[in-house]
């Protein structure tokens, strides 16, 4: 659930000259039942009907076998709860655009490696134009490294279904709080955490997670918050992966 949801650590290219990070998802507290194979579980008695998205061609057989929360859901996730689907993707990459990617290709090698969601950052000016082009991918979508209420609100309308930014941001959190969406503001320090929870805040951006002994720091945290699931990011990479651990 890869900032937020994935800040620094692995920099694999995506299609052409996307600057594609991976983070660590938030942790699942309590998953339920999990499905078998690659089948999604059984919809709910009179939900809508869920096809799959048109923009991403043909299926394709995942590798792993492993069902995402995802799984070519067409055209939004509406209906379905984000820190939901972050818990149970436990993998959260991190998008900053430079140009000229090919982004649907990008959803598409998402969806085959069984990850349902996806942070692009506002680092660039090209960040509000990815999250408009893949709005109806299937992905869930996150807007990372929001740092104003006025690029909150930008990047809700583009299609953002949660925000995160590198520190805790009380207008913002305000405004996701009326919009309804999940925000994960960055905590480092006992007392942030403490702040983002007076705030109502439960799902909080670890950052910078690596330079910081994460792993530690984390455990130490699951003891005194247990009521907080934590996104580490920050220096995450094959090399020197922060893991969620207990927290």
């Amino acid at each position: 659930m890869p900032e937020g949801g994935g800040q620094g650590g692995q920099e694999p290219r995506g299609p052409e000259e996307g600057h594609l990070e991976e983070g660590v998802g938030l942790e699942e507290r309590d998953p339920g039942p999990r499905p078998q194979g690659n089948e999604p579980p059984a919809q709910a008695q009179g939900a809508p009907k869920v096809e799959r998205c048109p923009e991403l061609g043909p299926p394709r057989e995942r590798r792993r076998g492993v069902w995402s929360a995802r799984v070519a859901r067409c055209p939004t996730m509406e209906g379905m709860d984000p820190l939901a689907v972050l818990a149970e993707s436990r993998l959260l990459p991190l998008l900053t655009v430079r140009g000229g990617e090919d982004l649907l290709g990008l959803a598409r090698v998402l969806e085959e490696e069984g990850i349902g969601a996806l942070e692009i950052t506002l680092r660039t000016e090209k960040g509000l134009e990815a999250l408009k082009a893949l709005r109806k991918s299937g992905l869930l979508l996150g807007a990372g490294t929001v740092r104003s209420p006025k690029e909150a609100e930008a990047a809700l309308e583009a299609g953002a279904a949660f925000l995160v930014s590198p520190g805790l941001l009380e207008e913002v959190a305000a405004l996701a709080q009326a919009r309804g969406v999940p925000y994960l503001p960055g905590v480092l320090t006992p007392t942030e955490v403490g702040r983002a929870l007076a705030l109502g805040l439960s799902a909080l951006k670890f950052f910078p997670a690596e330079p910081f002994q994460g792993v530690r720091v984390l455990r130490a945290y699951a003891e005194v918050f247990p009521e907080v699931r934590f996104l580490p990011t920050g220096g995450i990479s094959p090399w020197g992966r922060t893991p969620t651990g207990p927290a």
